[in-house]
Formats: C-alpha cells, structure tokens, sequence
C-alpha cells in the first residue's frame, strides 16, 4: 500500500519497492506525493520488506532533497532496501517492536560462467552505490558495514539505534504526556529541595493507575495540584 496525507503531510510506504505498474511503490509516487506538501516538514512512514535498488535511489535523494526536510519512522520492518530509505530522514524513529535488516544486494540471473560474473561485478557496484550514505547516516565504516551485510544482520527495537541506523524510539514509544508533566514538576521540585524523592515515585505510580477525566486539565497542572494537597 502507498498512501499519503497533505494535511497531516504524512507518506506511507507499506509495500514491496518497485515499479508502481506492477502493484509495487514506485519513485514517482513518492516524488508526487512530496510536490503536493508544499515544501512542509513530511513524515515518511515505512513497512516494507525492500524492493528495487533503482527504484529506491530516487526515493532517497528526492526525501534528501524536500525543501521542508523529511524525518523517517518505521512503523513495522524495514528490511534490504527499507534500511536504506530510513536513513533519507532528517529524524529516524522507530516503534518499539520495528525491525530493520541489511544484507549486500541480490538479483535472478540466468546464463553461462562469463555473464554470471559478469552479474556479480555489477551487484558490487550496486553496494558502492549507497554504502557511502549507510556509511555517513550511522557512523559505521564501509568495512563494518559489509561485514553486518554479508552476514545478513537483523535488528529489532533498542539494537536498531545502538547501531546508528535510528536516532530514538517515537514519542509515543515513550512516555505518556501526563507522566512527562509530572516527571518535569517532580524533578523541579526535588532540585530545590521542597519534596522529597520519595514524592516523585509515588505520583509516578499515582498517574499510572488513574484516568484524568477532565482533558483541558494538563499533566503540569495535575501534578502541581496533587503535590499542593498532600503533606510532605
């Protein structure tokens, strides 16, 4: 499935990379759906388990080159190809549970020993094709990037950023905003020595098991009132 949405200037990449004639996401629906963002901050959301080396080039440069920038989120796998496409974004998130996989490229080939090489050689040039953005996204050199793609290297969650191909897990990975507005005001709190640590743990656990069922109520307001009413 390829989608997007300009209001919320979100892309969905949820198929196999290809040419878009033959049911796959192809380049120019990429390229297509970035023109009609006008030039805003883009979300590209990624589910695919790879496709096509030519077809995902031009993805990745016209994602480089957005006026408005574009920061990548896998929402499911990213594997062969996909590992290359989230590294077009600014930002790289990823859920939890994503999983990401690199491996050297591969291709069909049919013929006698001389064309065989022949193929290979050229599967070669198509690694030295985007090692060099691999390369400069993770911070990893060329030599340890084709030891992980020749072994075939799978990362799930916390791996995929400890290896550079992600910069942090999506906001709503982490915590919810009614426990930030309580871990920033208990945290004040304890700075300035008016409550003790012992304060925080317990509305961390207070907030946890609550619903707030008054919404324009925020999570600043909610713990500031909960600390003012209760004896320290």
């Amino acid at each position: 499935m390829f989608a997007y949405d300009v209001k919320k200037s979100e892309i969905y990449i949820y198929d196999v990379i290809g040419p878009s004639e033959w049911g796959m996401v192809g380049a120019m629906d990429v390229i297509d759906a970035l023109k009609k963002m006008d030039g805003n901050r883009v979300s590209v959301r990624i589910n695919t388990p790879g496709g096509s080396v030519d077809e995902g080039i031009p993805m990745f440069n016209a994602m480089q080159r957005h006026e408005g920038g574009v920061d990548t989120y896998v929402d499911g796998i990213a594997a062969s190809l996909g590992s290359y496409l989230m590294l077009a974004g600014v930002n790289r998130y990823i859920s939890r549970n994503a999983m990401i996989m690199v491996h050297n490229p591969m291709t069909i080939a049919f013929g006698n020993a001389v064309e065989l090489r022949k193929k290979a050689d050229v599967l070669d040039k198509y690694l030295e094709r985007m090692l060099p953005d691999y390369a400069a996204k993770t911070g990893k050199s060329a030599d340890e990037l084709r030891t992980l793609m020749e072994a075939e290297s799978w990362f799930v969650g916390q791996e995929i950023i400890d290896h550079g191909f992600a910069m942090s897990m999506e906001d709503r990975d982490a915590d919810e905003p009614m426990m930030k507005g309580l871990k920033t005001v208990a945290a004040k709190s304890i700075a300035a020595g008016t409550s003790p640590k012992a304060l925080f743990e317990k509305r961390v656990k207070a907030i946890q098991q609550s619903i707030d069922p008054r919404p324009k109520l925020t999570a600043a307001k909610m713990a500031s009132k909960l600390m003012k009413t209760e004896q320290i």
